[in-house]
């Protein structure tokens, strides 16, 4: 549509015809108000889908990681894990971005 919107606009603009200009230029405020509407609307459907698969892998790896003492049993082996519950949130956030980045990349393209 801003394709077909771009060749009328600037044909007008060739013509120096004033009134398919300012027809033009109402359609394109509607495009323009129209593309922004979608692309906030995008962004928070992408935002509330990351923040509802962090939550939800988060509760699974903490439970996973606090069940049968393995915090306790981890602490004994290694002895250099350090804030394992921040570096579990932290891995998750650059997991689900990235892959949502990949996803949704891909399906703009195809």
């Amino acid at each position: 549509m801003l394709n077909q919107w771009n060749n009328a606009f600037y044909n007008a603009l060739q013509d120096k015809n004033y009134a398919v200009f300012l027809h033009q230029f109402v359609r394109f405020s509607w495009l323009a108000g129209v593309y922004i509407v979608v692309a906030v609307y995008q962004l928070y459907l992408n935002q509330m889908l990351q923040i509802r698969w962090r939550r939800w892998l988060t509760e699974r790896y903490l439970q996973a990681w606090l069940a049968d003492g393995a915090y306790f049993r981890m602490q004994l082996a290694a002895g250099e894990t350090d804030n394992p519950d921040q570096r579990i949130a932290e891995d998750l956030q650059l997991f689900v971005s990235g892959t949502l980045g990949l996803a949704i990349g891909g399906l703009r393209r195809w």
